[in-house]
């Protein structure tokens, strides 16, 4: 079937186990926008960094940048390429687990003031600066602040939880957590007071989870780790487990795989890109399709 087309290519070859296709024009489109060319081939490639190796040695016509090359744009112009690029409407993003079990993981982390303390360990301005070397912009809610839309609301518009380690770790004490910097937080007062830990974490708890993320995108391992080292400021254990993105999405997904849900704390597998209205229905709803990590446990939390 896939050789019926009327438009101005068709497919002339596809590798269904690496997803690389060729096209070739259509001799019989009669409608406009023409083909200037007589073949597109869209190459597979395992990792980035193959993909830019091939496209800096000029084996290219077209290719994609990621973070960690951005440095070498003025050396792509220098070979004769144009390089061009514009802000996703959308946004990256670190699911937590509501649903995991280990350690208490799922009761710690339905306290909102764990998640803030998370928050504000969150360097965006380090990450955009150091790792994206300034093609980012950081980002507040599931909206993002660039480009410009109508639809950021004002308290997305600004950090509520700019990065500050002290304050994470005031956040953890003020709530009967000890905090062991570069060690091992605990709970040492367990309950459902104010000034208490929350319901269902016993007493010796240590605050710690598994994070699993996309080992093909060297930004998000960066994030990662930097992520976990500044967690550990604050005495919480972050462990990484390197991870394809095709495990995370088969695997660590709440709605997909529930037989799993004690085998991961967090993910990072990259983000979303937004339709222009973005309305964020399959993410956020309760019974989302991509609701992978129990956000309606997360909601009656609030």
């Amino acid at each position: 079937m896939w050789q019926l087309v009327d438009g101005p290519f068709r497919i002339s070859r596809y590798n269904a186990s690496t997803g690389a296709a060729n096209f070739a024009a259509n001799p019989a489109y009669t409608g406009p926008n023409k083909p200037h060319i007589a073949e597109l081939d869209e190459l597979a490639y395992t990792s980035t960094t193959a993909e830019f190796n091939d496209l800096r040695s000029g084996k290219l016509d077209a290719g994609y940048i990621t973070a960690e090359n951005l440095p070498q744009v003025a050396t792509l112009k220098n070979s004769g390429y144009n390089v061009y690029g514009l802000p996703a409407f959308g946004f990256n993003y670190l699911p937590f687990n509501f649903k995991d079990s280990t350690g208490h993981w799922d009761k710690i982390v339905a306290q909102l003031y764990v998640r803030q303390a998370l928050a504000h360990l969150v360097d965006q301005a380090g990450y955009v600066q150091g790792i994206f070397h300034g093609a980012a912009a950081p980002g507040y809610g599931p909206v993002p602040s660039v480009p410009v839309s109508p639809f950021v609301p004002n308290n997305a518009k600004t950090a509520p939880y700019p990065y500050d380690v002290e304050a994470a770790k005031q956040l953890l004490t003020s709530h009967g957590w000890t905090v062991v910097a570069n060690g091992q937080t605990t709970c040492t007062s367990p309950g459902s007071g104010a000034n208490q830990c929350g319901d269902g974490i016993p007493a010796g708890s240590p605050l710690t989870f598994n994070l699993a993320y996309n080992n093909a995108n060297q930004a998000i391992q960066a994030q990662s780790t930097a992520l976990a080292s500044d967690a550990k400021k604050a005495g919480i254990t972050i462990n990484l487990e390197s991870k394809t993105f095709n495990f995370l999405i088969q695997n660590y997904n709440d709605v997909s795989a529930p037989a799993n849900a004690d085998q991961w704390g967090a993910e990072f597998f990259g983000g979303f890109s937004q339709a222009l209205y973005p309305t964020g229905n399959d993410l956020f709803n309760s019974d989302g399709s991509y609701n992978r990590a129990g956000t309606a446990i997360r909601r009656r939390t609030r």
